[in-house]
């Protein structure tokens, strides 16, 4: 009977293995597993894949922006490499020590959905969160060294402009993480000081009240108070802010110096659709004004008042000065600029544009095309901005908000 009892015993474990084997091989699947925070790495060579500012995409190798189903592959030996794996709201440069004798640059930069923090190591081609910290749909991001101002709307009220002004040190490590707190509420216009250590802020009203603070906010010093509050704002020398009116295609706009001390001397004015980009140390300004349903691009020269005229127009916001050299600029031309009104059709949306990269030399009073931006990425290029060395150029395109490198030493200009 104890015998019989055995064998019964057995054959039922045996059943009960078999069907915990069953369940388990298919109605379960594989955990998946996360990566570390700070430690997830990506490389952006081979073929690149892409993601979704709202959801994570399939893995498709595709693209987002211009033609969807165009895949691009970076390549080590190019000049040209696409850097991020998501929308971005704003990036910067650094050098990294890593030995005593070696430097490496790092590219850090804001996500636009999630407000993390991500690092692309140019030595390695390795990409690494290095600040997990959620900052929901991020619109626009500066930074500045280890400091970073972020700007965002409210979910719940989409008509108030949060403003997130934040840390996170450029030697990380697993705990690192962005910490800071956050300036006024409406802030619609602000710069940041070339030295990266005070801000100019012009919050919403009809009077333009600006003033300029530590980046945190505080010992607050107001310089501005005027009866007009339309005003585009960039601090290009430590003393010297400029702001120039909102442009239109139909009206007029001026550009003022305003220092630091609060006064105010204009510069340039009654030019209709007027955006600018002056230089670093104030002698040019790059300007571009609205012409027979085009644009019209010069750089003025405040000592000696003269212009000098591009051959093909393009948006002081597609340009970026240097500052090793105060008489050299790059510039994204567009291939083609369509009859519009300009620069109300390009800001709204209405009209994207697929550019080039060119080189301004003032010495040799010449706009040189230096790179050819491959055509089916639909690359319209903003936010430029030069590394340490000013070996490498980056640049947001404005069609999908993907971060772009492009090594520009070495480059020499392009017969067309």
């Amino acid at each position: 009977m104890a015998k019989k009892n055995t064998i019964v015993l057995i054959v039922i474990t045996a059943i009960l293995v078999l069907a915990l084997g069953i369940f388990l091989l298919f109605f379960t699947s594989p955990k998946t597993q996360t990566p570390i925070d700070n430690q997830s790495s990506n490389s952006p060579f081979g073929n690149y894949t892409g993601s979704s500012s709202t959801t994570p995409s399939s893995n498709t190798g595709l693209t987002t922006g211009g033609d969807a189903s165009t895949q691009y592959i970076n390549n080590p030996a190019s000049p040209l490499i696409k850097i991020s794996t998501v929308p971005i709201a704003g990036a910067e440069a650094f050098g990294r020590k890593v030995t005593s004798t070696t430097t490496t640059s790092i590219v850090r930069y804001i996500e636009r959905a999630t407000g993390h923090a991500t690092e692309y190591d140019r030595s390695t081609y390795l990409i690494s969160t290095v600040s997990n910290k959620t900052i929901p749909s991020v619109y626009k991001a500066w930074w500045s060294g280890d400091n970073v101002i972020a700007q965002f709307f409210l979910e719940q009220n989409k008509n108030i402009v949060k403003t997130f002004t934040g840390n996170l040190p450029s030697t990380i490590s697993s705990t690192t993480q962005l910490t800071g707190s956050f300036l006024t509420d409406d802030i619609y216009t602000l710069a940041i000081s070339p030295e990266g250590k005070r801000v100019f802020v012009l919050p919403q009203g009809d009077n333009a009240i600006g003033s300029i603070s530590n980046l945190d906010g505080t010992k607050k010093t107001p310089i501005l108070n005027f009866p007009f509050n339309e005003w585009a704002a960039q601090w290009p020398s430590e003393n010297t802010i400029t702001l120039t009116t909102k442009p239109s295609f139909n009206t007029s706009g001026y550009m003022y110096f305003l220092s630091t001390a609060g006064v105010m001397t204009k510069a340039i004015g009654n030019i209709a659709g007027l955006t600018t980009l002056t230089s670093p140390d104030l002698g040019y300004t790059i300007y571009s004004t609205s012409n027979n349903s085009g644009i019209s691009t010069g750089i003025y020269n405040f000592k000696k008042n003269v212009v000098f005229a591009f051959n093909n127009g393009t948006l002081p916001e597609k340009c970026v000065w240097s500052k090793q050299n105060k008489t050299t600029a790059y510039c994204a031309v567009p291939t083609i600029i369509p009859i519009g009104n300009y620069p109300d059709d390009w800001y709204q949306g209405n009209i994207s544009f697929v550019d080039n990269i060119y080189k301004v030399d003032l010495l040799l009073s010449a706009v040189q095309l230096i790179y050819k931006l491959p055509t089916n990425q639909s690359i319209d290029a903003i936010n430029l901005f030069l590394d340490a060395k000013e070996e490498n150029l980056y640049f947001t395109n404005k069609n999908d908000y993907y971060l772009w490198g492009l090594t520009v030493k070495g480059l020499t200009p392009i017969n067309q």
